[in-house]
């Protein structure tokens, strides 16, 4: 995958696989969230959905949101297997 603009989709998409993963593993629900970070309840769905790429702030709100390093969340993004590899091992 060489396209940067596919690159950025991927990671964008990993990145609110993770944000919704911690959220469900800390038992919060979207309107948790979004009341901790102080932003709307469609914005943190809107996030989590990848409809867009957040910026830094975003990023660091939502990771205090949920009590993690913001650094930590990327690298669970990371870490999170990408929709092509989980179609392909069966999921």
């Amino acid at each position: 995958m060489s396209d940067p603009r596919e690159v950025l989709r991927v990671r964008v998409v990993a990145l609110g696989r993770a944000i919704t993963e911690l959220r469900v593993e800390r038992g919060l629900s979207v309107v948790q969230l979004a009341e901790r970070v102080g932003m709307a309840r469609a914005y943190v769905e809107a996030v989590e959905a990848a409809d867009f790429s957040i910026t830094y702030s975003v990023l660091w709100r939502v990771a205090d949101g949920l009590g993690i390093p913001a650094h930590e969340l990327v690298q669970l993004a990371y870490e999170l297997p990408s929709d092509d590899e989980r179609a392909g091992s069966g999921e």
